[in-house]
C-alpha cells in the first residue's frame, strides 16, 4: 500500500508524482499503477454528516447542562 511518502514515475510523461494525493493516477496523463493499493487522507474516508450530526449532539449537551447550573 502507497502511502504519503512514496513516488511513482509515470511512464508516460515522465513525471514523478504521489499517488495518496493524485487519487492514484498521475495528474498529467491519468496513468495508474498496475496492482498496487493507495492509502486515502483520514479526511476522505470521513463521513463528515456523521460528524457534524455528533458536534451538534455534543454541543446541545454542554448547553443544556448550563442552563441547568444557571438555574
Amino acid at each position: 500500500m502507497l502511502g504519503a511518502d512514496d513516488l511513482v514515475r509515470c511512464p508516460v510523461d515522465e513525471l514523478d508524482f504521489r499517488p495518496y494525493f493524485t487519487d492514484g493516477a498521475c495528474p498529467l496523463c491519468g496513468w495508474r499503477p498496475d496492482d498496487v493499493q493507495v492509502g486515502s487522507p483520514w479526511t476522505h474516508r470521513l463521513d463528515w454528516a456523521v460528524a457534524a450530526f455528533a458536534i451538534l449532539v455534543a454541543m446541545s449537551v454542554v448547553m443544556a447542562i448550563v442552563v441547568f447550573v444557571a438555574l
